[in-house]
């Protein structure tokens, strides 16, 4: 008997599981408090989505048995996500989610009220891990068929050192850098659109995932239009709660960034470092300060994206994607796989960085 014959699985798709997650996500609608992080959530597991997934993965799938996910520290709705794909996959789901999080103890609070209401026992075959520690991820990865682990570099390799079954499949999601491409003439028509996109898919999640932009590239540059763009970034971000730690913390990343780069840094109050200049390879140490970014005008696309490294999402407004696809085609970036408009940015599927999820949770049966 192998490890995995000793967890309860379920056939991938189920009828339990999409009731489960179809009565979860009406009631994250009516009643989600954290209603930017949990929505998209909600959004994918509508009955109707969860149909075409079980048309499109399910008839000859089975389940790999013991499904570790490993969440960064930096990205509350990861572990929300987790546990979806988990329960779809019929796997025994392990998650360890971001510790402490808001929204995935929100999320986790209403999927075991619904599962307790609708009776469909999904939470017989899930394990959430509550500490911090490695003890944890050791154990479970010894019995794992699959494990999914987001994180830095270094946190990717430690976990690739912990012993796992010879079938394992490892699918590792490590430092990613992303930017955005900003068309002037577009910005123009609706300055304050264009803002206010850009704050809510920089800002969210402190901007800490891996799609966050941490440089803008501006067509047919303007300088006042620019200037008019970050004024308005800078008065959407007056509105956070700054703490004096944030506050300390972002006023050192920008000295170091400028030690680095002798760039000119436009401050709007302690809430958004702008520095800028001609574009260069940014991404060899790219801005860590939670609202701090590199400006730069863009004869071309080439500009965007020629030389640099790990671009994950390049998010645009106004900008042609098939051109942007072109321009990543012509530089050679293997990494690149996201093209996503910018009030797009925060979306979430079961495609990431270019990887299928259900294709690596899954085995496919040859009929």
């Amino acid at each position: 008997m192998s490890n995995s014959q000793a967890f309860i699985t379920d056939r991938p798709f189920s009828d339990a599981s999409a009731e489960f997650l179809s009565c979860l996500s009406a009631r994250i609608f009516q009643e989600g408090k954290h209603k930017s992080e949990l929505y998209p959530v909600a959004f994918f597991c509508r009955k109707s989505n969860l149909l075409k997934l079980r048309v499109k993965y399910g008839p000859a799938a089975l389940p790999c048995g013991v499904a570790l996910f490993i969440c960064p520290k930096n990205v509350d709705a990861l572990g929300c996500w987790a546990l979806v794909f988990g329960i779809l996959s019929g796997n025994y789901t392990v998650v360890r989610p971001r510790i402490p999080s808001g929204v995935f103890e929100e999320f986790v609070e209403l999927a075991q009220e619904t599962d307790w209401r609708c009776g469909t026992g999904i939470f017989e075959r899930v394990c959430l891990i509550g500490s911090a520690d490695d003890e944890p991820l050791q154990y479970w990865s010894r019995s794992a068929q699959v494990r999914v682990c987001w994180g830095g570099n270094e946190s990717i390799a430690k976990y690739a050192s912990f012993p796992v079954p010879a079938e394992c499949r490892n699918v590792y999601f490590g430092h990613r850098n992303s930017l955005s491409v900003i068309d002037c003439a577009a910005v123009r028509l609706d300055v304050q659109t264009a803002a206010e996109e850009f704050f809510r898919c920089a800002y969210t999640g402190r901007q800490a995932s891996c799609s966050s932009p941490r440089a803008v590239y501006f067509l047919h540059y303007d300088r006042d239009t620019v200037a008019d763009f970050w004024a308005r970034v800078g008065a959407l971000a007056q509105k956070i709660a700054w703490t004096p730690a944030d506050i300390a913390e972002k006023y050192a990343e920008l000295c170091a960034c400028l030690a680095r780069y002798p760039l000119k840094v436009t401050a709007y109050g302690n809430c958004l470092y702008v520095l800028e200049g001609e574009a260069f390879r940014w991404t060899e140490n790219p801005p860590k300060g939670f609202g701090t970014f590199f400006s730069f005008p863009a004869d071309t696309l080439g500009v965007c994206i020629e030389g640099l490294d790990q671009i994950q999402t390049i998010s645009y407004y106004g900008a042609d994607p098939k051109e942007i696809f072109g321009a990543v085609l012509r530089s050679g970036n293997l990494t690149v796989s996201r093209i996503v408009e910018l009030k797009d940015v925060l979306d979430f599927g079961a495609t990431a960085d270019g990887v299928d999820i259900f294709s690596a949770l899954l085995r496919f049966v040859r009929l």
